[in-house]
């Protein structure tokens, strides 16, 4: 399947759900239009054990992820309802992080290139981060308390005439969408990555959404497992469009803005 628009999420162990520590042991692609399922995981357990140590019950990961790509790639037709429906009911040692838009090329290619960034490079070394983005992100505002935040709010990108799913959401004059990423060890898919987010932000904010009005990306970015001079390149890249970069391991000045700006948003009736 070539060039549509599908969705992609992270594969985790995840052994207490309470704390939400994981590492990333795969990837999938769901493609809408054929309602099919591609995932790509890891073999080995040399991550799980150098962050978890020997509470690690490898027999129960290796039956968890078998488990788990027999259901979702037999034979079986998926719908996006269908799939979340079945990534929020899961309740085992292996997670699956919320599902994200992907303009699909090639399955296989992205797929690959997804492992890559997202699961290969920390066997290259690096570190892994004990949460995704997004869930850090939601522990954040959960923790400061901060009011006035709309929650899995869609809207349109005209530039690629679709739509989008954008996990948190503020107002404050104009509708701030909050965009958690993950940048990785690979300078050149950070910058893809940053190019897409400032074309899509420049998008949003030349056309005013029906139901929010004017709108505004803010980007929420994790540079942990990237390199020392990432964030000074993507904060670059996203200004040319007035796209506005916080950092995950320095959100002050977001809390604060959301705390002192934020508002509810009126419904007209």
């Amino acid at each position: 399947m070539k060039n549509g628009l599908g969705y992609y999420s992270v594969i985790q162990y995840c052994p207490d759900l309470s704390r939400l520590e994981a590492v990333n042991v795969g990837v999938l692609i769901f493609v809408p239009d054929t309602g099919r399922v591609s995932m790509k995981m890891s073999s080995t357990m040399r991550r799980l054990t150098k962050v978890f140590g020997k509470t690690v019950d490898a027999n129960l990961v290796r039956v968890s992820k078998q488990s788990l790509s027999e259901r979702l790639q037999g034979d079986v037709t998926w719908t996006l309802a269908h799939l979340e429906r079945f990534i929020l009911s899961r309740a085992n040692v292996i997670q699956i992080a919320p599902l994200r838009t992907i303009q699909v090329q090639d399955v296989h290619q992205d797929l690959a290139r997804l492992y890559a960034e997202l699961v290969e490079e920390e066997r290259r070394g690096t570190s892994v981060d004990q949460q995704s983005p997004e869930r850090e992100l939601g522990q954040l505002i959960e923790s400061a308390g901060l009011e006035h935040i709309e929650r899995n709010v869609q809207v349109t990108v005209p530039a690629f005439h679709r739509a989008i799913e954008v996990p948190f959401a503020y107002q404050n004059g104009r509708f701030n969408l909050l965009w958690p990423e993950r940048f990785g060890s690979q300078a050149d898919h950070n910058e893809r990555k940053s190019a897409k987010l400032a074309i899509e932000g420049h998008s949003l904010a030349r056309s005013p959404d029906p139901q929010y009005g004017d709108l505004s990306l803010v980007v929420f970015g994790d540079f942990r497992n990237a390199p020392a001079n990432a964030k000074a390149v993507v904060r670059d890249i996203l200004a040319e469009t007035k796209v506005r970069l916080f950092d995950l391991l320095d959100p002050g000045a977001l809390v604060e803005e959301i705390r002192m700006t934020a508002r509810r948003r009126k419904v007209e009736s």
